[in-house]
């Protein structure tokens, strides 16, 4: 009698947890990695406009590497330029990248100062902590530069993964906020 109430009991289970397993909760099912890297939406708390000049850059995709400029050289480079059109954030502002239906199980973001140079920075690349919220994921824009060395804006390098498939979306912003003084 023992053993047919375990055995029911295992049965019972094994068709509960089948079934849950067909169906994909929201977080699950957003990290599946698309075909090709998926567009983004990228906004920031003091517009309604979304920056939408960006660039998408393959790291890693469907077992292709690619080898390519950083994201820094990919800015002052890029055709169309990603220095046109842009946004004007100020340092200590929130900004959220959105996905949509394939949310990457990984994010990072980096920010590199526009200097003078067109090739890489004259100041170090400063690491932005990312974290997930509701779906997007958010930043905050690094403070302004105090260093002696002008500079004419910001690129940011978004690091996306999806398993083994990895890409690099950059987009810059206005520089007027860093070596000024300002008001938040």
């Amino acid at each position: 009698m023992i053993s047919l109430m375990l055995l029911a009991v295992v049965i019972i289970g094994a068709v509960v947890l089948g079934e849950r397993g067909g169906i994909m909760s929201k977080s699950e099912s957003s990290f599946k990695s698309p075909a090709e890297p998926s567009p983004l939406i990228i906004t920031h708390e003091n517009s309604t406009d979304a920056i939408d000049n960006y660039v998408i850059l393959k790291t890693s995709w469907n077992g292709a590497e690619y080898d390519r400029a950083s994201f820094y050289y990919t800015a002052w480079h890029s055709e169309p330029t990603l220095l046109t059109r842009l946004h004007r954030l100020k340092p200590g502002e929130k900004l959220q990248v959105d996905f949509g239906d394939y949310a990457p199980s990984e994010v990072t973001v980096k920010m590199a100062y526009l200097t003078e140079s067109f090739d890489e920075s004259q100041l170090p690349i400063v690491e932005v902590p990312v974290t997930l919220v509701e779906g997007k994921y958010e930043f905050v824009n690094p403070p302004a530069s105090t260093s002696d060395i002008p500079t004419s804006g910001r690129v940011f390098s978004v690091i996306a993964r999806w398993g083994e498939n990895i890409c690099e979306y950059v987009f810059a912003s206005d520089g007027k906020f860093d070596n000024y003084e300002y008001d938040l």
